[in-house]
């Protein structure tokens, strides 16, 4: 069995095939076994420029959609001087305490430690096309670009009968009214 700790520094498929899931969406849940995996090495998002001190909100990059029955685990560096927000519905943004939300600053070049951190934390999944990701940008000044790169694993699922050995939220995180 893959690792059981998803956010560490190496960063390395959370299943292998032969390995089933219980995915809980924000649309119900369903169990899959992983048939394969695909290595997805690195693509450049551009969500464009940017006003300091004002929010653009609701970025999403159609190019992170999935076919059918294919499940995506991610992980962001975030190359210009932004803040950068996953927005997923507020009740279930796993970036969110009851008070605030959480950000992805601008990948630090000399921190070892930071960029460790950074880099796990960014994880997030996504379970076919039905909900793109969503991010909010705050740059602190005006810029031309807002860039990120998108890198990860894809894999490909079939659905299963039995309950998956291991539960993953996709797209949300699990309200305080969750099973």
């Amino acid at each position: 069995m893959a690792d059981l700790y998803p956010h560490k520094a190496e960063f390395e498929p959370l299943y292998l095939p032969g390995e089933t899931v219980h995915l809980v969406k924000a649309d119900g849940e369903l169990d899959v076994e992983i048939k394969a995996i695909d290595a997805m090495p690195r693509y450049q998002a551009n969500f464009g420029a940017v006003t300091a001190a004002t929010w653009s909100l609701n970025n999403t990059d159609t190019n992170l959609r999935l076919n059918k029955m294919e499940l995506a685990q991610f992980r962001i560096i975030v190359i210009d001087d932004i803040q950068l927000y996953l927005s997923n519905p507020a009740s279930t943004q796993h970036w969110r305490s009851s008070l605030t939300r959480f950000f992805l600053p601008q990948f630090p070049d000399d921190d070892n430690f930071l960029q460790h951190f950074i880099f796990g934390a960014s994880q997030f999944y996504i379970w076919e096309d039905t909900n793109d990701p969503s991010f909010d940008i705050y740059p602190q000044r005006t810029l031309a670009s807002s860039r990120v790169w998108f890198m990860g694993y894809k894999f490909s699922c079939r659905g299963i009968s039995t309950r998956g050995v291991r539960t993953l939220y996709v797209n949300s995180w699990p309200s305080g009214s969750a099973k």
